[in-house]
């Protein structure tokens, strides 16, 4: 067995590591024979040159790396499966080719149903059934026939954090259970129903903005409507992306927070009121200064879920430290009344 590992972020190193530890011989020889991930990027004010976690766990593990996919068809390296976790980028089809047994794409929702890069943010923010599906890698985004799928449960403690962390290890188990009966022909794969797939796009730092006046609503428990861009279909043509979800309800957009937990968050902008002196005269004078602020925490309160109200509890404005929601309020004298 020899296997090329593609993934980045840390929560897919259960998934190489199960596979490692499970084949590895007695000489210490790894099933793993090369990664594929993302090369190191500058992070951080002391701008670090920072390595992927699958990076430093190669490299702990002497497993040679690949920061792009032509230099592995270059090596002299041997492999005969591909292993798809979270990698971060589309996989030519040149490169796909030359897997004999193909590779294998856990990806972390019940396909169809959301496909593309954000499929656990839109998991949890419409409350559908979490699950994994790990398919055979085709030359469309999440588009190949199916090997496996299992569900989950949705907790309601989960943010994209913890029920991500969790998929992936319930994924690694049920993965290095189905290699052998794969790699020996064993199980019949399964065509997805293309016509019912849905689709999520990469989440940006703008997606987690929410217009003040709608979370005011929120917070009073009053109607709205906010639309969400990152889950869609497509049009018959393809050409367009139609949006399928609607925020209409305290709950739906404490649903948006956990699925946004721990990035981007949500946040608004507001209007500050402090003290500037004129270039004339030197007077002073009291001007609006708009200015981001985080949603750190919320809880949500009512005895029915229309009217459930969506209540902060820790927020930070744009350069201070996090406080209370109603210190805040107190603090800049902002009511939540319309």
């Amino acid at each position: 067995m020899k296997i090329v590992f593609f993934g980045t972020p840390e929560y897919v190193l259960s998934v190489i590591d199960q596979i490692h530890r499970k084949w590895q011989d007695n000489k210490g020889n790894s099933p793993i024979v090369a990664v594929v991930t993302q090369p190191p990027k500058i992070t951080g004010r002391k701008k670090i040159l920072t390595y992927s976690p699958v990076d430093n766990w190669a490299h702990k593990h002497k497993i040679p790396i690949f920061f792009d996919t032509n230099k592995l068809l270059e090596s002299k390296l041997e492999w005969n499966l591909g292993i798809l976790a979270a990698y971060g980028q589309i996989i030519p089809q040149d490169v796909i080719n030359a897997f004999p047994k193909g590779i294998l794409n856990i990806h972390p929702s019940i396909l169809p149903e959301f496909r593309g890069a954000s499929p656990i943010q839109a998991i949890i923010a419409t409350e559908k059934i979490p699950g994994v599906t790990i398919i055979k890698l085709d030359n469309l985004m999440d588009h190949g026939p199916i090997v496996s799928q299992f569900a989950d449960e949705l907790l309601e403690s989960d943010t994209l954090d913890t029920l991500r962390t969790r998929l992936f290890q319930r994924a690694s188990q049920v993965l290095i259970n189905l290699i052998p009966a794969y790699l020996n022909n064993k199980i019949n794969l399964k065509e997805q129903n293309h016509s019912q797939a849905t689709y999520t796009k990469l989440i940006r730092k703008e997606d987690g903005y929410i217009p003040f006046d709608i979370l005011q609503k929120a917070i009073n428990g009053k109607k709205f409507k906010l639309q969400i861009e990152f889950i869609y279909k497509r049009s018959k043509d393809g050409k367009k992306r139609i949006p399928l979800h609607q925020i209409k309800s305290g709950k739906q957009l404490h649903n948006l927070l956990k699925a946004f937990t721990p990035w981007p968050g949500l946040w608004t902008t507001i209007k500050i009121p402090s003290k500037s002196k004129e270039e004339t005269n030197g007077n002073e004078k009291i001007v609006n200064t708009e200015k981001r602020l985080k949603i750190l925490t919320a809880h949500i309160e009512g005895k029915n879920e229309k009217s459930y109200k969506f209540v902060p509890d820790l927020v930070q404005l744009e350069g201070k430290k996090a406080v209370g929601w109603n210190q805040f309020e107190k603090a800049y004298l902002i009511k939540s009344k319309l």
